[in-house]
C-alpha cells in the first residue's frame, strides 16, 4: 500500500476552503478549443446541438464465451515435445426447453487448465468455462475442400460437480 503524504492528511481550515471556492473566475481566460478530430473517422455528436463536440465512433470488438454444461466424452490430452500440454473435450449445453436437443461445443485448453481437466473431469461431469471463440479451418486431404469448425479456446475452467458426486452425497444424507 502506498504511503500517504503528510500534506494530504493535513486538516484544511475554513478560511482556505472559502478562498478556493469563492475566487471569481478570470475573465481573460477563454474556453478551450474543441477537440480536433480527423475527418475520415466517422463521428457521433454527443448532443443534438450543432456546436457540440464530435466524438469518434470506435469499433467495439468482443469475443467472450461463457458456458455451463456436461462433458460429452472423456477428455483427451496431448503432450508436445516443447513441453506444452493440450486437452480437448466436447461440451453439451442444454437449452431452456427440455424437448430440444443440447448444443454441442468443442473445447480446447492448454497448460495447467488442460491438466486439471484431464485429472478431475470425466464424461457426464458438469463444468463451466470462460474463453473465446476461434474458427479453425483446414484443407481436407481426401476431398480437397476447405473445412472449418468453431472451437472454444478455454481460458478459465470451473469444476461444478458430477452426477456421481451428487448421488454419493444424497446416499450419505439418507
Amino acid at each position: 500500500m502506498p504511503a500517504r503524504s503528510k500534506a494530504a492528511s493535513k486538516p484544511v481550515s475554513q478560511q482556505e476552503v472559502s478562498q478556493v471556492t469563492e475566487s471569481p473566475p478570470d475573465e481573460t481566460e477563454s474556453t478551450p478549443d474543441p477537440i480536433q478530430i480527423e475527418e475520415d473517422v466517422p463521428q457521433l455528436s454527443v448532443f443534438a446541438d450543432k456546436d457540440a463536440i464530435a466524438l469518434p465512433v470506435l469499433p467495439i470488438a468482443l469475443n467472450q464465451v461463457n458456458l455451463v454444461g456436461h462433458c460429452g466424452n472423456k477428455p483427451e490430452i496431448c503432450y508436445f515435445e516443447s513441453g506444452a500440454v493440450k486437452a480437448t473435450v466436447s461440451l453439451a449445453v442444454r437449452r431452456r426447453t427440455k424437448d430440444s436437443p443440447p448444443d454441442w461445443f468443442h473445447l480446447e485448453m492448454w497448460a495447467n487448465t488442460a491438466e486439471t481437466l484431464y485429472n478431475y473431469v470425466r464424461k457426464g461431469d458438469q463444468i463451466g468455462v470462460s474463453g473465446y471463440l476461434k474458427i479453425e479451418s483446414w484443407l481436407d486431404r481426401e476431398l480437397g475442400i476447405s473445412r472449418s469448425k468453431p472451437v472454444i479456446k478455454v481460458e478459465r475452467l470451473y469444476l461444478l460437480g458430477s452426477k456421481r458426486n451428487s448421488e454419493n452425497l444424497n446416499e450419505e444424507e439418507e
